[in-house]
C-alpha cells in the first residue's frame, strides 16, 4: 500500500514506514521543490515548500 499523504511532512511519513503501516510513501510536490530532497533529509537541512501548488520555478538552478 501507498498511503497518499499530501501535505503531510517528511518525519510523519518516515515514522509511517518505522511503524509498519506502509512501505513506501509517496513525495511528489515535496520533491519538486527540494531537488536535493533525500540529500536535505539525511542532513537535516530545512525543506523548501511549496505553496500548496507546484511551482516549475523550483526546478529551475542558478
Amino acid at each position: 500500500m501507498v498511503p497518499n499523504r499530501a501535505g503531510t511532512d517528511i518525519a510523519t511519513r518516515a515514522k509511517d514506514i518505522e511503524d509498519g503501516l506502509t512501505d513506501i510513501v509517496d513525495v511528489g510536490v515535496t520533491a519538486l521543490a527540494n531537488p536535493a530532497l533525500v540529500e536535505r533529509v539525511r542532513t537535516g537541512a530545512p525543506l523548501n515548500t511549496h505553496g500548496g501548488t507546484p511551482c516549475l520555478s523550483t526546478l529551475q538552478s542558478n
